[in-house]
């Protein structure tokens, strides 16, 4: 149960994501923290909200008040498929073999 809970909010997540860009919303606005929509969906290993939110136009190479990049917060938390998905949307993906040494 608790894995299509875990699909449900990320399609969730990815719907609401389509539905503020189409309204205007700044996908690059970030919280106190300095996260946005991207890092936080990269933090929680979110990949379908991570891709729905680059092809809306989402920037990749922001970082946070930590000075984390998305990529550097989904291969922090182990989300291997997110962090390629990032890497390369950033046009990176040498970072993929730097984060695996």
């Amino acid at each position: 149960m608790r894995h299509l809970a875990a699909l449900v909010r990320a399609k969730i997540l990815t719907i609401t994501a389509q539905i503020l860009a189409a309204h205007g919303a700044n996908l690059n606005a970030a919280d106190a923290q300095g996260d946005t929509p991207l890092a936080n969906a990269a933090l929680q290993g979110h990949s379908e909200a991570v891709s729905e939110l680059i092809a809306l136009g989402a920037c990749v190479k922001t970082h946070n008040a930590s000075g984390k990049s998305p990529f550097d917060l989904a291969t922090g938390a182990g989300h291997t498929a997110v962090a390629e998905c990032l890497a390369h949307a950033s046009g990176e993906a040498e970072l993929l073999k730097v984060s695996a040494d």
